[in-house]
């Protein structure tokens, strides 16, 4: 019984926060090139009811909650301090969360013509808005193969090292 439950609750936390070193992941970042990061003090998660649900893990609040603990921890560590929503940040965070079965487009099967080699895979992406104008200011995504709990914050970490420096 209690492996079950460790098993039901631990799951999606594995499933989402996907990581790993060497050719397994992949992170891609995009950042206006026009904006003074450095003017940006506070960040506030988007409220759950604004997150796009429609991702395998994004119904699951503690997968929620382990996905904002980590941006959050790589956010204050660049500088930027927590505040509730609705006490003006200069930032919003909004992210999103899956974990598939697709196409693997690192190892292409070889063989037989057409076919498919269908791998285990997670994405994350990360949006931050300023919240004056609603534009997103920085854009991530990660992609890795064959999600793994191990090294789960990881992935989050070596994301947002992409988020300009202050």
């Amino acid at each position: 019984m209690r492996s079950n439950l460790a098993l039901t609750l631990g799951l999606p936390v594995v499933l989402v926060l996907v990581a790993c070193a060497g050719p397994r992941t992949e992170v891609i970042a995009t950042a206006s090139p026009t904006v003074n990061f450095q003017a940006f003090k506070t960040y506030a998660f988007v409220p759950a009811d604004r997150l796009d649900m429609s991702g395998s893990q994004m119904m699951d609040p503690v997968t929620r909650r382990s996905l904002e603990a980590a941006i959050g921890r790589e956010l204050q560590s660049r500088g930027l301090s927590p505040v509730a929503s609705d006490a003006g940040p200069s930032l919003f965070v909004s992210y999103f969360a899956d974990v598939y079965e697709g196409q693997d487009r690192k190892r292409p099967v070889s063989g037989e013509e057409g076919e498919v080699n269908w791998q285990r895979q997670g994405l994350l992406k990360i949006d931050i808005i300023d919240a004056g104008d609603q534009q997103v200011v920085w854009h991530g995504e990660a992609w890795a193969r064959d999600p793994n709990f191990k090294i789960a914050e990881q992935i989050v970490a070596d994301l947002l090292r992409r988020y300009p420096a202050r």
